[in-house]
């Protein structure tokens, strides 16, 4: 939104932040659309330099998976789950690395609250951290599909995907309904509704690798608050809310990585359209989900 109007998609916010890099902001399909792309929160240099430090650990990869698991014939990627937890040493490089991408998430999730000031309600959220994916050259792909649906992982507001290098031609992630591409672009944040309104697809890249950051958006539920036991005083009375301050669960935006190194990161993978999906597979323990409500504890 910019001077009260609302941008269309030939519109770009463009704004400065003390001095840093222009900051674009455009919605390919139209406001109405809720396709939100930002470029210049996240430099090049740390993208460049989350590569390399990729490079040196991406021999713990794996297949990509999807909600029943891995189907190469749906998505065909290997992913890594970037989180301190997964990693056997993770540096001082990798906290700063880190914490640049979570600043500059939290900056792009700030823009899209005041394009749709419907959300700014919200305040119980949290980023499920930072799924790395690599679609290699001329090979890599994940089919049509939605990333969340009614009775599944239903807490999902928003989708992240960072784009951390790019691609000439090709790796575009399609919206078919919306008819819009959003090409890969070194550092480009894409965020989007992630509900059954907004099927997408990763298109195969064609002149290079593709590397991205995928993660969500979700609402915590706030932990009901147990009732305290009666406690009978000396005189007689029980003691009542003027006796002690309560404390209320009231949580602005939080990240797995901001006070504790351990915390579950995988997010469960998105739903595939037209594929059936059994509870056994839904809750299978190589699915983790995130603590909903712990900070124990993610583009």
């Amino acid at each position: 939104m910019v001077n009260g109007e609302i941008p269309n998609s030939q519109d770009f916010w463009r704004t400065r932040i003390e001095g840093t890099n222009m900051i674009n902001v455009h919605y390919p399909a139209d406001h109405a659309g809720q396709i939100q792309t930002v470029d210049g929160l996240l430099d090049r240099t740390t993208c460049r330099n989350l590569l390399t430090r990729l490079e040196q650990i991406w021999d713990k990869s794996s297949p990509g998976k999807t909600l029943g698991g891995v189907f190469p014939v749906t998505k065909l990627t290997n992913d890594l789950h970037y989180s301190p937890r997964d990693q056997e040493e993770w540096t001082f490089e990798d906290s700063i690395l880190d914490t640049a991408i979570f600043k500059a998430l939290s900056s792009a999730i700030a823009i899209y609250k005041q394009a749709y000031p419907h959300l700014n309600h919200w305040v119980d959220i949290q980023d499920t951290g930072f799924q790395v994916q690599k679609y290699d050259k001329s090979a890599g792909y994940y089919r049509e599909h939605t990333d969340s649906f009614p009775g599944t992982v239903n807490e999902r507001v928003l989708a992240v995907i960072v784009y951390l290098n790019d691609v000439e031609f090709g790796g575009e992630t399609n919206f078919p309904v919306h008819g819009v591409k959003v090409k890969p672009v070194q550092g480009r944040i894409c965020l989007f509704p992630a509900v059954f309104t907004h099927p997408h697809e990763s298109c195969v890249p064609i002149t290079g690798d593709k590397w991205i950051i995928s993660s969500f958006v979700n609402h915590v539920k706030p932990a009901p608050e147990e009732p305290a036991p009666e406690e009978h005083h000396s005189d007689g009375h029980i003691h009542d809310e003027n006796d002690a301050p309560h404390t209320h669960f009231d949580d602005a935006f939080s990240h797995p990585h901001d006070e504790q190194w351990n915390h579950p990161h995988e997010a469960s993978p998105p739903l595939i359209l037209g594929q059936a999906i059994e509870p056994s597979l839904y809750w299978d323990d190589d699915v983790q989900l995130e603590d909903k409500v712990s900070r124990e504890q993610s583009v």
